[in-house]
């Protein structure tokens, strides 16, 4: 029986090691922005992929812009996907621009059928544009928006039904959004739909103790995955299967060792899910 075995989010400071050690994984992911154009880092990217299966995941599209996608972004990632035909494709639901205005962050939306409306055009026109399925990922939450109309869940499963798309579930993304508000992660996990989530991200939280004695849980990308991290990965498994799993790292990005590790662990934790699943 064929295993995934999990993969990472690979950084530049990777890259030598990989070449090298060829660690056996999955798929590479890299965040589709960093490599429009030629650089040092990008000049690597034909040797891994003699190597390994890509994921591209993008950052900068603004799905849930009210006046439509970038062509010329679109253009782009057309042309990353066309020369190293990643197994998986996928961007953030979020927004992060209007007009020709953008912001660096992915910001918070009322999932409302306004906001349904323009994630369900821009998801067809991504996709048409390239030609292939995309999955969406789950974003992080702060804040309690106002003028919900779903929940997350229902509005992410409303989207697939309507453009085909899948789903991309980073269950960091979903204890940043317990801790955070009063959000129920095993409950969304309970009402995706079955057959939705195309891959899985795992990764570490930033605690943030703030001034007025309030702590805020922050999705940097830079820390282990924490224990009640895994235990939603391990109960998505037995959801979902044997889903391609990377582990992200964004910020003081550790060593390819310390990547592996956390890869070892998220196979050992899979394999016993999978397990489960079959008993």
């Amino acid at each position: 029986m064929t295993f995934h075995k999990c993969g990472i989010n690979a950084k530049p400071s990777h890259f030598e090691d990989l070449l090298h050690d060829k660690p056996k994984m999955a798929l590479l992911e890299f965040h589709s922005e960093n490599y429009f154009h030629p650089s040092y880092a990008r000049s690597f990217m034909p040797h891994l992929r003699a190597n390994y299966e890509f994921s591209f995941h993008g950052v900068g599209l603004s799905l849930g812009s009210a006046d439509g996608l970038s062509k010329q972004h679109l253009g782009q990632l057309k042309s990353l996907f066309d020369e190293f035909a990643p197994k998986l494709v996928s961007e953030h639901l979020s927004f992060s621009g209007f007009g020709n205005i953008f912001t660096p962050d992915l910001l918070p939306f009322p999932l409302n059928n306004q906001a349904l409306e323009n994630f369900v055009r821009n998801v067809d026109t991504f996709q048409n544009f390239i030609g292939r399925k995309i999955l969406i990922e789950n974003p992080s939450l702060y804040i309690e928006v106002k003028g919900n109309e779903y929940s997350l869940s229902e509005f992410m499963n409303i989207i697939c039904q309507k453009t085909g798309c899948g789903i991309l579930l980073d269950v960091n993304n979903l204890e940043v959004c317990r801790q955070n508000t009063d959000f129920d992660p095993y409950a969304a996990i309970d009402e995706i739909a079955v057959g939705a989530v195309g891959e899985i991200h795992l990764a570490g939280y930033e605690i943030k103790n703030l001034s007025d004695g309030k702590t805020v849980f922050i999705d940097t990308h830079g820390h282990k995955t924490y224990p009640k991290v895994w235990d939603l990965y391990s109960k998505a498994i037995k959801k979902f299967g044997d889903i391609r799993t990377i582990v992200e790292w964004d910020t003081d990005v550790p060593p390819l060792s310390v990547m592996i590790e956390e890869t070892n662990l998220a196979n050992e934790i899979k394999q016993k899910a999978l397990s489960h699943e079959r008993a």
